[in-house]
């Protein structure tokens, strides 16, 4: 509010994760869960956070008005360990499930099929040049996505589309929406 920002988007990676659930699941208590109007997309990358509470941090949230945004890969070596860690509780960013997850207002785009930079397969998003760019346009747009779920769907389908413009291999990207799963095939040049 002292800065004067008119939106706040929220981008966290693997640990970073828990601290921007908890703090959302605070906003909730408070009665200011987008904080008065000003919160805009929450993207969730390779979350290391337990999938039980994930759960109960989005029930206390409740629904989001937009859906968060959920970047998963079901070989995420990191997330692999840290499950191994926690006595096998898995993680959210490894979750095989993502129709329940969506379930609680989330749009989880699978990217196990995309080739990564790093040995751990981490850090996906932010190793794909045009998965970064084509994030950092959707985080420039008016994101309201508004009610309708084809549109949902459709806004959703356009930002990963755009991935396999510029892929040097092909993959399969999974988004699961809380109104359906889509299965896009994109292909390298």
């Amino acid at each position: 509010a002292a800065a004067g920002a008119k939106r706040v988007d929220i981008i966290a990676h693997s640990m970073g994760n828990w601290v921007t659930m908890e703090a959302l699941r605070q906003l909730a208590i408070t009665n200011d869960r987008d904080l008065d109007g000003k919160l805009g997309d929450v993207v969730l990358a390779s979350p290391d956070i337990d999938v039980d509470v994930f759960k109960a941090q989005m029930r206390r949230y409740g629904k989001p008005d937009k859906p968060f945004i959920l970047f998963l890969s079901g070989d995420d070596h990191a997330l692999q360990i840290s499950r191994l860690i926690a006595g096998n509780r898995p993680r959210l960013g490894g979750y095989e499930d993502a129709a329940d997850i969506a379930n609680y207002g989330v749009v989880a785009i699978d990217l196990t099929k995309v080739d990564a930079g790093d040995r751990l397969n981490h850090a996906k998003f932010a190793d794909n040049p045009t998965l970064v760019t084509l994030l950092g346009e959707k985080l420039r747009q008016d994101s309201s996505l508004g009610a309708d779920d084809r549109d949902v769907t459709d806004r959703i389908g356009k930002l990963t589309g755009g991935i396999g413009q510029t892929l040097t291999s092909a993959a399969d990207i999974v988004i699961t929406t809380p109104f359906e799963v889509l299965n896009v095939v994109v292909g390298g040049n």
